[in-house]
């Protein structure tokens, strides 16, 4: 059994139990309202300039690192990444792995006005309403965990709900399923979810197989300077960066290090 089905066996359990408190109906009821999320497209995508734009991350834990932060502080973090150059924000809500949690996204929702992604493990209609109920404007869909139809549903019904959708990538056949059901966004993650290991050359390999007119993040293993002027001369829109960001003590230096280092050759 992978790391992936771990998560997805426990992230069932915690469905079931959140299903008996608050029902289909009700977590629809709850979706319709909000307020109408934020364009996180447009939020994340380069245009004209030539800077890569910056998706930080609030995440405690994960299972390659365990716990990244002894100190970590989600209301500390959120208000730096409002007053910093972040382009959005996304939020593990994760309890099992990640140690993350709903009451996480919705306390950064009070805090920031920047569009916040909800990065989870999705699978059902359920945690589609339940991410507009809880106030994110986008959410993350694993390739390697759903097939060709569970993603077109899924995006379709995020997009009846103005939800935009991160579709994650790892390898050649997810970017072609990807490219079949024309994603808008589309995330390579450098890391392997099989084994957990990074490359940084899975952002580089794939990066030229991607059309221009698809929005396209890097995710995973981005730290320095080197690493973001690499992504950026790719062609990427933007990166995502939780764990250098996290376990760093300077955290509005590690972001302003990260996103001046842009411009590099």
């Amino acid at each position: 059994m992978t790391i992936l089905d771990k998560i997805k066996e426990k992230k069932i359990e915690r469905l079931n139990d959140a299903r008996a408190k608050i029902s289909l109906k009700e977590i629809k009821s709850m979706a319709l309202d909000t307020v109408t999320p934020k364009d996180f497209k447009s939020s994340i995508k380069k245009a004209d300039s030539q800077t890569v734009k910056l998706i930080a991350e609030i995440k405690k834990a994960s299972p390659s690192k365990g716990i990244i932060s002894e100190q970590f502080n989600h209301i500390e973090i959120a208000n730096i990444y409002e007053d910093t150059p972040v382009s959005a924000i996304s939020v593990l809500t994760e309890e099992d792995f990640f140690m993350g949690s709903t009451d996480i996204l919705k306390d950064v929702r009070k805090i920031v006005t920047k569009p916040i992604l909800r990065k989870d493990f999705i699978f059902e209609e359920y945690q589609i309403y339940e991410t507009r109920a809880m106030g994110a404007d986008a959410l993350l869909l694993i390739a390697a965990m759903l097939d060709k139809n569970q993603s077109k549903e899924l995006i379709a019904l995020a997009s009846e709900l103005s939800l935009s959708v991160l579709y994650e990538i790892h390898n050649d056949y997810e970017l072609e399923k990807a490219l079949s059901i024309n994603v808008d966004i589309i995330g390579v993650n450098n890391r392997n979810l099989k084994t957990l290991q990074i490359d940084i050359i899975t952002s580089e390999r794939l990066a030229s197989l991607i059309p221009k007119d698809k929005v396209k993040a890097s995710e995973s293993g981005i730290d320095n300077p080197s690493h973001v002027s690499k992504i950026n001369n790719l062609g990427f829109d933007a990166i995502l960066v939780g764990t250098a960001i996290t376990k760093s003590k300077d955290k509005r230096a590690k972001i302003i290090e990260l996103t001046s280092a842009q411009i590099q050759r």
